[in-house]
């Protein structure tokens, strides 16, 4: 069911004039979800690393845990309070108008 209004969602926003007027800004937008793509995987593979150095007397694993709990409730915080209220639209999937 989400993969059908995905589509149609996709398939509008193709379709609509303005899309490939904005291309230059979509292939940016692309490339720089590509670039942090990259950057959070190498920092996960450098993360006990840096922990390490960070406080060498602690286990890395338990200070990342630690610290995960206090980004966990402070990332929902901030979603639930910059989300809109997302709405469907319906008009093309009624029957009668």
């Amino acid at each position: 069911m989400y993969s059908t209004f995905f589509k149609h969602y996709w398939l509008k926003s193709v379709r609509a004039p303005g899309y490939y007027k904005n291309l230059i800004v979509n292939i940016f937008v692309g490339l720089s979800a590509v670039y942090f793509l990259v950057i959070f995987v190498l920092l996960g593979f450098m993360m006990p690393r840096i922990l390490a150095e960070a406080a060498p007397k602690l286990d890395p694993a338990l200070t990342f845990n630690g610290i995960l709990m206090y980004v966990t409730v402070l990332a929902l915080l901030f979603r639930f309070l910059f989300q809109p209220l997302s709405t469907i639209n319906l008009q093309s999937y009624q029957v009668l108008p």
